[in-house]
């Protein structure tokens, strides 16, 4: 027996790393694609509307440490 490191919990024959490597990849694609999904769900952000607004709001966070001050 030759020492070497330890590779998905230990497994001694390599065939059966494809199962599992096929499982862990499936189950990462059904979370990519729920996520995508959610993500197409919200519409265009509108971040040129209200200007001067979001510009003073800009300065009482960044100058004003606003939320900083409310979790406090």
């Amino acid at each position: 027996m030759v020492p070497t490191r330890e590779i998905f919990w230990n497994i001694v024959d390599g065939w059966w790393i494809y199962p599992f490597a096929t499982v862990a990849m499936a189950v990462l694609a059904w979370g990519i694609v729920r996520r995508l999904r959610l993500w197409r769900l919200g519409g265009p952000a509108a971040r040129l509307d209200r200007p001067w607004e979001r510009i003073r709001g800009v300065f009482a966070e960044v100058f004003g440490q606003k939320r900083q001050l409310r979790q406090g």
